[in-house]
Parts: C-alpha cells; sequence; structure tokens
C-alpha cells in the first residue's frame, strides 16, 4: 500500500493564502512526503510569494522561496537553499514542477541538513543565486546539449540605482536580449527583484551581461550593453506572433475552435496595433526592414495536436511572447512610444489573457 502523507492544519490554511498556481504547487510538495513546516508571506503580502521551510523523509531540511512573475500568469521563480551553502534557482517555473525541483535538489543533497529551519526569516541573499560559486558546480546539471544550448544565453542591461527615501529601486536604461522575450523576460524580473544586487548598483547608469542558465543567473559588469536596434527588435517579436497567431486560427476547423478567442481574429485585431507602431517607428527615423527578412529570425509554432487545449495554449503563448517583447524592450523607447506599448499590452492582457 502507498504511503500517504497527511500534514496538520499549516498546510491547509497556507494553501488557502496563497495564490491558486502556488499553492496547488505546495499541496504537490505536501503529498511526495515533504513536511511543510514553517512559512511566512514575502514582504507581508502572499501574493508577492512566500518563504517555507520543507523536511524530507530522512530529516533533511531546506528553505525555500516562492516569487511570482508579473507577466507570466501562473508563472514563479523558485529558489531553494540550506544553511551550509548549497543552493539552486529555476526562472518561470509551473505550479506542477515545483515538487520535481525539490526532488531534485534532495537527490543531489540528500546528506546535507542545515540548523534552524524553523528561521523563515527572508534571509535570501539573491545575489549569491548570481555568483559563480560552489553551487554553480554542485547544482543539478543539465544533459550536455542543453548546458551548450544554454551557455549563449545572455541578457545584457543598463541599470542605476534610484533612492527615494528609504526604498531603492533599479532604474533599466536600456534591454537587449538574444533570446525569447517570456524567458528573458522573467530572468529580467529576478534580478531586479534581488533586493542585494538593487542596492549595489551605482547612481550612474551601469551595464551589465547577465548569463543566464536552468540554475542562475550570472551576472558580470560590461562596458556597454551589446549593440542593437530596439525597433528590429520588437518589430521581428511582433511579426512572429501575429503570423503565428494567424497560422493557429487557419488551421483550426471553424468548428468547434472557432470563437472570438481564435487565433486569425486576435492576429486581426493586433495587426491594427502593430502598423500603427510601425508607423511611428518609421516617422521616428526607423529604415522599416524586409517582413521576411525579420520573421526568418523568429521561432515558428509547431502544432503537434488539433485539441482546443493545446492550440489556445499556443495562441496564450503567442500573446505573452508580445506582452514580454514590450515589456522588456520599453525603456529603450521615449515616454510617448513607451505609452502606445502600454496601451497594446493592456490590450492584449484585458481582451485576451484575462480570458484563456
Amino acid at each position: 500500500m502507498a504511503k500517504e502523507y497527511v500534514q496538520s492544519g499549516l498546510i491547509t490554511n497556507l494553501i488557502k493564502s496563497l495564490p491558486k498556481f502556488i499553492g496547488k504547487g505546495i499541496e504537490e510538495v505536501s503529498k511526495m512526503g515533504v513536511n511543510v513546516t514553517e512559512s511566512k508571506p514575502v514582504d507581508g503580502n502572499y501574493d508577492n510569494g512566500v518563504i517555507f521551510v520543507a523536511t524530507g523523509g530522512k530529516g533533511h531540511t531546506i528553505k525555500c522561496k516562492v516569487v511570482p512573475v508579473p507577466e507570466l500568469k501562473g508563472k514563479f521563480n523558485f529558489y531553494i537553499k540550506s544553511k551550509d551553502g548549497h543552493q539552486a534557482s529555476w526562472a518561470s517555473i509551473g505550479e506542477d514542477q515545483m515538487d520535481d525541483k525539490i526532488t531534485e535538489f534532495f537527490d543531489k543533497y540528500y546528506d546535507e541538513s542545515f540548523e534552524d529551519a524553523e528561521d523563515n526569516k527572508d534571509d535570501f541573499n539573491m545575489d549569491d543565486f548570481a555568483k559563480d560559486d560552489k553551487s554553480k558546480n554542485e547544482s543539478p546539471e543539465a544533459p550536455p546539449e542543453e548546458q551548450d544550448m544554454n551557455s549563449s544565453k545572455k541578457l545584457y542591461v543598463t541599470l542605476s540605482k534610484v533612492t527615494a527615501g528609504s526604498e531603492v529601486s533599479a532604474n533599466v536604461h536600456s534591454v537587449y536580449a538574444n533570446y525569447d522575450s517570456v524567458p528573458a523576460m522573467a530572468d529580467m524580473t529576478c534580478l531586479l527583484g534581488d533586493t542585494d544586487f538593487v542596492a549595489s548598483l551605482s547612481e550612474e547608469p551601469t551595464a551589465f551581461c547577465v548569463e543566464s542558465t536552468p540554475d542562475e543567473l550570472t551576472t558580470e559588469e560590461v562596458e556597454y550593453v551589446q549593440p542593437h536596434d530596439p525597433m528590429d527588435c520588437v518589430v521581428q517579436q511582433l511579426y512572429v506572433s501575429t503570423l503565428n497567431l494567424q497560422y493557429l486560427g487557419m488551421y483550426s476547423n471553424p468548428s468547434p475552435f472557432y470563437t472570438f478567442l481564435d487565433g486569425y481574429s486576435i492576429a486581426q485585431d493586433i495587426m491594427y496595433s502593430v502598423r500603427r507602431l510601425i508607423s511611428i517607428f518609421v516617422a521616428s527615423g526607423w529604415k522599416q526592414k524586409n517582413p521576411i527578412s525579420l520573421v526568418q529570425r523568429g521561432e515558428c509554432v509547431s502544432i503537434l495536436s488539433t485539441d482546443v487545449d493545446s492550440i489556445q495554449s499556443d495562441i496564450k503563448s503567442c500573446l505573452e511572447n508580445i506582452v514580454c517583447t514590450l515589456s522588456l524592450y520599453r525603456p529603450d523607447f521615449s515616454p510617448d512610444i513607451q505609452s502606445v506599448f502600454d496601451d497594446i499590452v493592456s490590450q492584449i492582457k484585458v481582451s485576451y489573457l484575462s480570458m484563456l
């Protein structure tokens, strides 16, 4: 008979307090036999995330921090640490992955534990997750081909520190990512959520190269952000996403998939905003590129299933790509163009993503 692990009212009350998708993830962690003992909200609000202590069946204990990614509904950045210095982090994972990551960590460090596990204060030094230290070498390794692929994911960003009273924040001046906007935006959120890193910034703009791997972010100060044309980056992603939406709409049969949320109808709606944006770019001095040459730089969706859930998921991914692209490159543009970006993002979130 399979052993069922039943915890006290703590886990029930915790799940009720959390955003639904995080609560589901912790519930799965509990079911697999990990005892969640202590918890507290991040910055006093469970909507900002949760810190909890988890103990495995052999008594080894870890501390975990879960932080939602605002731009991606149902996604969160996940951090694990032990008192002796072992740690790992994952950007933009789903609720069904939390138990896998904890299992992965326990499998790797099953003979490690730390004292005073009940101390659940937010003592995560997020800068440690971005350093080239011992944890990098001891984190669970990806397959060689995945390591090669991930080693080239770099986010270039220029930042400065802004201090207002007791509040410290980062001002983003310029951004360029050589990988997809959705994971890049998740990495950016993770970076700016690192209070220690933000506090260490200079008040003068400083450029950084942020290398993204499945386990961590590493930051290195550089002389400048990689040269790029932000207008090219934005238009290319908008073209790719709208073409993917059209493809998804034409692939599905009118019944039962044809609704106001079908890909073709959404693409037609968004293309109006794309044409408006391109007109503004041209008026600002941008030299319009051949759409085909721009599209060839991006990735197209691949239909593996014709069921409505799969198609709707692909449509959602295309829309999230547009939102993250406009959010990621927003700092590179003047306030009037940023306002247009904000209008498009609001339109997509309110009219479509809220319904998917």
